[in-house]
């Protein structure tokens, strides 16, 4: 499953490998169907005198499509937080 988000973002323009290197790196796994872990899932903003200086990633298992899907939006989120890191933090 996993290679298939690798290839979803490629088929995109959006995969570049020292970035996912990065991700998952940040990256931890919890377990979607578990009430006590889901509400860990996102992609958590670090930040020092008000600017991105890191991030956290939270994502399911990958078990299936669900978890898939879930995924690929909170990688997009991470893609993005990435290219912010340096500028300062607006919500």
């Amino acid at each position: 499953m996993y290679q298939q988000i690798i290839n979803f973002f490629k088929k995109h323009n959006l995969y570049e490998e020292h970035l996912f290197k990065y991700i998952h790196s940040k990256t931890n796994y919890v377990d979607y169907y578990n009430e006590m872990e889901n509400f860990l899932i996102g992609c958590y903003i670090k930040t020092k005198n008000d600017r991105i200086i890191d991030i956290m990633l939270y994502i399911p298992y990958l078990v299936d499509k669900k978890t898939m899907l879930i995924t690929v939006h909170e990688l997009t989120h991470a893609i993005d937080t990435y290219y912010q890191i340096g500028t300062i933090y607006q919500e």
